[in-house]
């Protein structure tokens, strides 16, 4: 199970700091540096006995990385501005399983039949999801020799020097974490994979009808229903787990009183249950870290450009907190001595799972006009024996955000054709011309057609 490390606020000064180095390494280490005194001169002396003695030196460095700058790094893991969605550490295994019990179906009742079925098995509707770590990288560093030693020529320079060490290196960790999440938002929108209504582009005139909009879905959040999740299993989302995510354009246009009402919550209550972002498009900078981020996954889709425009006119998205399933898996700060260069290099691991549920709701508002013009099937014309299989594929093409996502079916007598597109021509199969339909599921009016020749024996 996945739990939250302890939040530990270091709030000591650099004496404080020294002697609680002094205290945990004993021994010859506190045999030979002195206790700090509320002085700088006492903490300069302390200097130069750490500095001259490279025992000494190693030590001090490695206790410094090892009580505060990891006690540090621990406390600031949730200071991502999007932490709501965090489901804590996850320390034994790398993959988690994500169940989905569905409803039971009703069984009319008959008392004369009651008795012939008491032992009969009634599975419930069980669907899964996997979600596996795959986010491992880390956050370099160096701090020169002289940077150590100008640490103890003043009061505040331990802390400063703790601060300077981590300070790049847990931002830029919570970054890529929120740029991260964005992306998975991103991707889903783009590939058509979340339910999208359409709004008109926002101003300061329609905000009202805006603000009816998104009351409207979370009102119906609060209903089973299939249609907000990809997986189209009949989920809900109370007021306590819905959570919106509003662009900065968009947050400044609606008054946050007015954001509250579409969530039946006053102001104070409201502002827990929101999310911001500076917009759901993507900078230079970006989308160069996500590129290095993910660079050894294959599931990694780039945002093109045209993408990223689309994602300009993304104002708003509502969804359950069980959206993301994202993990913390491990994270650990190392360092080396480098004694060419005289310099301490530390590299803060951080590895995580970044993942979506299938089964959450969610749904993206957004201005831009979407539609589908055509389906292609693969394989217009095939021949496929009795017995035998053929698979085929299908592209949707269309304006704005197009959903890929085809249900496919067949006619004939004995054949059959699953969600992946795989075509099982029966062994009995006494059609010999059939039709294979993908329709796409974004406009269930546009499908396309391919026909399967079965030669009979």
């Amino acid at each position: 199970m996945p739990r939250k490390p302890d939040v530990v606020t270091l709030s000591a000064n650099t004496p404080q700091i020294l002697n609680a180095i002094r205290n945990d390494l004993g021994g010859t280490y506190a045999d030979l540096v002195p206790l700090a005194e509320d002085t700088t001169s006492s903490i300069r002396a302390i200097g130069q006995v750490v500095m001259n003695y490279e025992s000494v030196k190693n030590a001090f460095v490695n206790a410094l990385i090892n009580r505060i700058a990891f006690t540090l790094v621990t406390s600031r893991l949730y200071e991502n501005p999007w932490s709501w969605a965090k489901k804590g550490l996850l320390e034994y295994g790398e993959t988690v399983q994500e169940v989905f019990a569905s409803l039971c179906d009703p069984e009319l009742f008959n008392p004369r039949d009651a008795s012939k079925n008491p032992f009969k098995r009634y599975d419930p509707n069980v669907q899964s999801a996997y979600h596996s770590m795959n986010y491992q990288v880390y956050y370099p560093k160096t701090i020169s020799n002289d940077e150590l030693r100008q640490a103890f020529l003043s009061w505040n320079g331990i802390t400063d020097l703790v601060t300077k060490m981590i300070e790049t290196m847990y931002t830029s960790a919570n970054y890529d974490e929120l740029i991260t999440m964005k992306y998975l938002i991103a991707r889903m929108y783009l590939d058509g994979n979340i339910h999208i209504e359409t709004i008109p582009e926002v101003n300061a005139d329609n905000a009202k009808q805006i603000v009816t909009a998104i009351k409207s879905i979370s009102n119906k959040f609060l209903f089973l229903s299939t249609e907000y999740n990809y997986a189209g299993v009949p989920n809900a989302s109370d007021r306590q787990r819905q959570y919106a995510i509003f662009s900065a354009d968009f947050d400044a246009t609606i008054d946050v009183e007015v954001q509250a009402s579409a969530f039946n919550l006053d102001k104070v209550e409201f502002l827990g249950h929101r999310a911001g972002i500076d917009s759901f498009a993507f900078n230079a900078t970006e989308l160069a870290r996500l590129d290095k981020l993910f660079a050894n996954n294959v599931t990694y889709k780039k945002i093109g450009s045209n993408e990223n425009t689309l994602l300009q006119s993304l104002p708003c998205v509502i969804l359950d907190r069980d959206f993301f399933m994202f993990f913390d898996n491990y994270y650990n700060i190392t360092y080396i001595y480098d004694p060419v260069n005289l310099s301490f290099n530390y590299f803060y691991h951080n590895w995580k799972t970044a993942s979506i549920s299938p089964f959450a709701n969610v749904v993206a508002f957004s201005s831009t006009t979407n539609s589908v013009s055509g389906v292609t099937v693969s394989h217009t014309s095939v021949s496929v024996d009795q017995g035998q299989q053929a698979t085929f594929t299908a592209t949707v093409a269309g304006s704005g955000v197009v959903s890929q996502a085809v249900t496919w079916s067949v006619n004939g007598v004995d054949s059959s054709i699953n969600e992946a597109g795989v075509l099982s021509v029966g062994a009995g199969e006494t059609t010999s011309s059939l039709a294979v339909t993908a329709t796409s599921k974004q406009d269930t009016s546009k499908s396309g057609t391919a026909t399967v020749t079965v030669p009979q024996t």
